[in-house]
């Protein structure tokens, strides 16, 4: 297991990754693309724990399970797949006894456990890995939505409403010179006193956008992310991004409800917080694809690791059913 490494620094770079082998990557057999640090970092791990894998899971018969938080999960994820890559004998699932008396069950040899995963593999990759990695996302984490394509939606709606501070003239002024504060004063009084006017409207007062417009701009903004999935195994590349990186595996999503009249999520905590619940899904979800502004602090507090035990050990302490299924 690798510690969580504060991860979303250093957004995911892409990483054309011809020389590792991946089983189950459909015609091509191999990784096309990947978090190049966090890479990096699982092939020197490998080389390190090479020997023990030999000697325990080759030799001796014994599964192989990695796990981590943040960016130790983008790495254990992409050591299970390395591991996978080197070692064929390994990726044959192994029958075990179930104790729901269905008999045995097929389990695979090597596994990955994640928590908070950034988006480390390529579309297919990620896909294609489900069946051996599981990674948990906490309600609006932000490091699980930390991708580029992501970073690039969202600074394309700041530009939408930058433009529209511009139109009822809130925004700050640059000026002649933005250096010169003498000469952008008479714009800055003119932007606050824009504010204030705005300020005293109260609740009563015209939204600077509306639901629809904020709505119709994460749209555009989507949109304006041209993918490609009909390439060599749907990679879901991106002209001007390269490839695009996803949460790897098959994904539990956990929430908790929202608020109807405050369109808000509940943070309560004690006797009275809200439930939790769970969802699977994978990490090319809607719900992964954009930054969760209405969360409030909870992008940053929703990656805690005693943020996840406390969603884990709510939903567990619940009438436990099996997740629903989204797409």
């Amino acid at each position: 297991a690798m510690p969580s490494g504060g991860a979303p620094a250093g957004l995911p770079l892409t990483h054309e990754c011809t020389g590792i082998e991946a089983e189950e990557n459909l015609s091509s057999g191999k990784l096309r693309g990947a978090h190049e640090g966090i890479l990096h970092g699982a092939r020197q791990l490998l080389t390190e724990i090479d020997f023990l894998i030999q000697e325990y899971a080759v030799d001796r018969g014994y599964d192989v399970v990695c796990t981590g938080h943040s960016l130790g999960a983008g790495a254990a994820a992409l050591l299970a797949v390395l591991i996978r890559g080197r070692y064929e004998c390994l990726t044959h699932p192994q029958a075990v006894e179930s104790n729901e008396d269905v008999g045995t069950v097929p389990v695979e040899r090597i596994r990955a456990v994640t928590f908070a995963s950034p988006p480390v593999l390529d579309g297919t990759s990620a896909l294609n890995c489900r069946k051996y990695v599981p990674s948990v996302v906490n309600n609006s984490d932000i490091v699980t939505r930390s991708s580029l394509s992501n970073l690039d939606a969202f600074l394309t709606v700041l530009e939408a409403v930058g433009g529209r501070l511009a139109e009822v003239e809130m925004a700050s002024p640059d000026g002649d010179n933005p250096n010169d504060l003498a000469s952008r004063q008479p714009g800055v009084i003119a932007s606050l006193i824009s504010l204030l006017k705005k300020l005293s409207e109260g609740v009563d007062g015209d939204l600077l956008l509306s639901a629809d417009q904020m709505e119709q701009i994460l749209d555009e903004s989507a949109s304006d992310i041209a993918v490609d999935q009909s390439g060599v195994g749907g990679n879901y590349w991106g002209d001007e991004l390269g490839h695009l990186l996803f949460v790897p595996g098959r994904v539990l999503l956990l929430h908790e409800p929202w608020d109807p009249r405050q369109r808000i999520c509940e943070r309560s905590t004690g006797e009275d917080a809200a439930d939790v619940r769970a969802r699977w899904t994978d990490g090319t979800a809607d719900a992964l694809k954009f930054f969760d502004l209405g969360a409030r602090g909870g992008l940053v507090a929703d990656h805690l690791t005693s943020s996840y035990q406390r969603s884990l050990s709510r939903y567990a302490e619940q009438v436990v059913t099996p997740p629903d299924i989204i797409c």
